[in-house]
């Protein structure tokens, strides 16, 4: 059997060196993405919902749920969970979807509120 101690283990000193010793190493960790929820507000629009989602893809995020409501007024609420891998992502994604046309206001929500209806 094989059995992987620390460089400093007490065992260690007791290892002739026969060829027994072999260096490892552990793999990198594996990429984490965890979900958020976003919300969108924005002048509604032919081609929003597009422009949004075309940006997620553009970040080589996940999109796991969207939801839109056009109001009276003729704007829309956007909610939608993405999966980030970090703030650094999210605010990059955030920045740019500020600057998509008539997006006026664009904030993570702490719940996820992508299951749940647009007010």
């Amino acid at each position: 059997g094989i059995t992987v101690h620390r460089a400093d283990c007490s065992n260690m000193r007791n290892v002739d060196e026969d060829g027994r010793k072999v260096p490892v190493s552990w793999g990198e960790q594996a990429a984490r993405s965890y979900p958020v929820a976003i919300r969108i507000e924005a002048w509604d629009r032919v081609a929003l919902l597009r422009d949004i989602t075309s940006l997620v893809a553009d970040e080589r995020v996940n999109l796991l749920s969207v939801l839109t409501k056009v109001h009276e007024d003729r704007t829309v609420t956007v909610l939608m969970t993405i999966d980030v891998a970090g703030v650094k992502q999210l605010s990059h994604i955030l920045q740019r979807v500020e600057g998509i046309r008539g997006v006026f206001d664009v904030r993570r929500e702490l719940t996820d509120s992508a299951g749940s209806a647009p007010r």
